[in-house]
């Protein structure tokens, strides 16, 4: 028995931010609102209908590549 394809969409995007407090005006600049209960490690925000998650990157003098934004991780979620 043939199963029908999955759907697929995007659920949350996560990036790795060197100051989170800048990168919180930056995209609400941009039109994003904040979701998420205020924290000083986390924010998500909904940018359209794209939803975001920010976390404060590692030290600089930890990992030398923290020191730009970077892409956390991707999630996609599957309806059946």
């Amino acid at each position: 028995m043939e199963h029908p394809p999955a759907m697929l969409r995007s659920d949350h995007t996560a990036l790795a931010v060197k100051n989170l407090g800048l990168s919180r005006e930056f995209y609400e600049f941009l039109g994003g609102r904040v979701v998420s209960k205020p924290s000083p490690h986390f924010v998500e925000m909904m940018l359209g209908d794209l939803r975001l998650h920010m976390v404060k990157a590692p030290d600089p003098e930890a990992k030398a590549s923290a020191s730009a934004p970077r892409l956390e991780h991707f999630c996609l979620s599957v309806d059946r």
